[in-house]
């Protein structure tokens, strides 16, 4: 069974089909969002060598249009014959609606690859490679395997972390009420030596933990009271007395 959200009491071969079908709408719409943007940039080069020939500087063009001076050129050295002049005035603000346009769809773009990139994990835990996830969605394979890489390192921190909080909280811990003061001393050694030994493993600075076990003797720690790390006070604010 997997773990996780829309996932409860599923195999991972049911989980496997219902990501294939979601990643193969993510190239759908991925495919028609590329398909609008060439179409549109027929028009956009069409607009842009316009405004160069009404006298417009490359790099300004290039500047309101949001493309590069490079393309811009190249598009004004192929098309510059057939192109016609317009008033700056005009020309000036259809490039800044070119400029809009363009943010819009670069956004667009953006968050149809972050919902791909968002299954990489849940593409790790079923079993999809990376070819086979780039193959699906219409990314390439240098990419997809970058986005692997990149979950498989979160997935590592992330477990380095969880490993470091169960030590620190380990500190906290306490001993089950069963044992004899000498197993209750032994526990408690236990304890620490594998909380340094996590601490030290993943580059923190151990401190020494205070226990009211260390530098006694068996017969001492019998002395000790049974639940030790109950408080003899409820903390907070101290009523006064009428």
């Amino acid at each position: 069974m997997v773990k996780g959200p829309y996932s409860h009491g599923k195999t991972k071969a049911e989980v496997a089909g219902e990501l294939r079908v979601y990643l193969v709408r993510i190239n759908r719409r991925r495919s028609r969002f590329r398909c609008a943007e060439q179409r549109y940039l027929q028009e956009v080069r069409r607009h842009v060598v316009e405004a160069v020939t009404s006298g417009i500087n490359i790099e300004e063009a290039a500047a309101a249009a949001g493309y590069t001076p490079k393309t811009v050129a190249r598009w004004v050295a192929k098309r510059r014959v057939e192109a016609r002049g317009l008033p700056v005035e005009r020309a000036q603000e259809r490039l800044v609606r070119i400029g809009e346009r363009r943010r819009r769809m670069s956004q667009t773009e953006l968050r149809i690859s972050a919902r791909a990139r968002a299954s990489v994990r849940r593409a790790m835990e079923v079993g999809l490679s990376a070819r086979e996830f780039a193959d699906i969605t219409g990314y390439t394979t240098k990419t997809v395997d970058r986005w692997f890489e990149s979950a498989l390192q979160a997935l590592e921190q992330a477990a380095r972390q969880r490993e470091v909080a169960q030590a620190r909280r380990g500190k906290r811990r306490r001993p089950p009420q069963h044992l004899s003061p000498a197993e209750r001393a032994e526990w408690l050694a236990q304890r620490e030596r594998r909380r340094t030994a996590v601490m030290q493993k993943n580059g923190f600075r151990v401190r020494p933990v205070r226990s009211p076990v260390v530098g006694l003797g068996v017969g001492e720690v019998a002395r000790l009271p049974k639940a030790p790390w109950k408080k003899t006070s409820k903390p907070g604010r101290k009523r006064k007395k009428k």
